[in-house]
């Protein structure tokens, strides 16, 4: 649901999709970059927005990447909050079990909008 980056190095790891095209975000020293995930913008009921992005390499520079996952029960419902649900505000995703999610997410077509998806 949230990713926590801290760039070591002068050489940019991180790109986001902006307008269309992949921009570099630029390393601050000792800045930790926070970004929120699609499960993030789904809880949320699409108040806030997960942005795409991606782990670039350098042919010039190694870097290393560090990934640390947390996952809750697999039978844990993934959805809009109930308190963001209402009349004269419907929700936006599906509400999915954790397992069902992942499956769909790992198992998507490369180029294809998971968060889309997930829409009603």
């Amino acid at each position: 649901m949230i990713t926590l980056l801290l760039d070591c190095g002068e050489f940019p790891g991180l790109q986001i999709l902006k307008d269309d095209k992949w921009v570099f975000v630029e390393p601050i020293q000792g800045a930790i970059v926070a970004t929120i995930g699609q499960i993030a913008e789904v809880i949320s009921n699409g108040i806030y927005k997960a942005p795409v992005h991606r782990a670039v390499v350098n042919k010039w520079k190694e870097r290393l990447s560090i990934v640390t996952f947390c996952y809750p029960s697999s039978s844990l419902d993934i959805g809009p909050a109930q308190m963001l649900v209402g009349e004269g505000n419907p929700a936006v995703y599906k509400t999915l079990i954790q397992e069902e999610y992942f499956h769909n997410f790992f198992n998507r077509k490369i180029g294809e909008s998971f968060i889309d998806k997930l829409k009603i």
